[in-house]
């Protein structure tokens, strides 16, 4: 893991210098857990090495705090790594790995769940994200969002995009919950560069996210609102005839809910039981809830599912 170099790009570096003041040690720890998180911070690896390896601490260890801005109920939990990450402390990072911490473990955010890789695109840690992809990261977090649409937010760093999608990254991947896919993404950013650079790299304009929506579904029914400025207007003209001509997208399109649904309990049935075990009951509970709702023939709140595919035909 040795040999990952500091970026020298001022202002990444800037804002994780902020991530870093704006989550000190105390704010996702507290009794024990705080020796090592305040080793993390500091970036003090013989620390690290010794809590693991003399003072026997589980090097997967989390914390286990009420965050209220994050949730004024819910745990927050994070791993010794994941706040490695989030701090962009990339030496004690590099040292919790190679001690044996777990990549792949999500943190826990009140209610949510980020994946290593969804943090350190948020923060541009081009340095810290090319030591979790070294790490084998999944760069399709199972509980999370895609990450780039982490890095779609705000100024879209292309580069990153590539090497994510290079490196593994799924461009169809849906999130776990929403079903979002990155190309959706972009469109509601009005990133049409994006739009069109993802169906290049085989985004499917047909995906349905969880209500039923898909790209497709999205540029039918911008153009039939008739709100779009000259610009826009011109741009999901040019979309639609791209998914027409490329695609043999046949316009009107309806809205899928129930295979949104479907798929959505299909993600959660193909989880391994011990990520079920760890996502727990209500998780279960609201996809028995989606179950029934597709038996009954019914949403989520409580319209005929008909009649709601129906009305997004424009």
């Amino acid at each position: 893991m040795s040999g990952v170099k500091q970026d020298n790009n001022k202002g990444p570096v800037r804002e994780q210098d902020k991530m870093k003041k704006d989550n000190p040690p105390e704010k996702f720890f507290k009794g024990e857990d705080l020796k090592m998180a305040t080793a993390i911070y500091k970036n003090d690896n013989q620390t690290i090495e010794n809590l693991v390896k003399q003072e026997h601490f589980n090097v997967n260890g989390r914390g286990s705090v009420i965050i209220p801005s994050y949730s004024p109920t819910d745990t927050v939990r994070y791993t010794y790594l994941n706040y490695a990450v989030v701090i962009g402390a990339l030496p004690a990072a590099e040292k919790l790995l190679q001690l044996g911490a777990d990549v792949n473990l999500v943190a826990v955010n009140g209610g949510g769940y980020n994946a290593n890789i969804n943090m350190a695109c948020s923060n541009r840690n081009k340095e810290m994200i090319r030591l979790l992809i070294q790490s084998k990261e999944n760069l399709n977090p199972e509980f999370c969002d895609s990450p780039i649409n982490d890095l779609l937010i705000g100024n879209a760093d292309k580069s990153l995009i590539d090497l994510l999608l290079n490196s593994g990254a799924n461009i169809n991947y849906q999130s776990y919950v929403g079903g979002g896919v990155a190309v959706s993404t972009a469109l509601n950013l009005d990133k049409f560069d994006f739009v069109n650079y993802f169906l290049d790299k085989g985004a499917d304009p047909s995906i349905n996210e969880y209500s039923g929506t898909s790209l497709a579904l999205e540029i039918q029914s911008e153009l039939a609102e008739g709100r779009l400025a000259a610009n826009g207007l011109k741009e999901y003209t040019q979309l639609k005839e791209r998914l027409i001509n490329q695609f043999h997208i046949k316009f009107p399109v309806k809205r899928e809910y129930r295979k949104g649904q479907e798929a959505c309990i299909k993600r959660y049935e193909n989880l391994s039981q011990a990520d079920k075990d760890f996502l727990g009951k209500d998780e279960a509970e609201r996809i028995n809830l989606y179950k029934e709702n597709l038996s009954k023939n019914i949403t989520i709140t409580g319209q005929s599912i008909d009649s709601f595919e129906a009305a997004g035909v424009q």
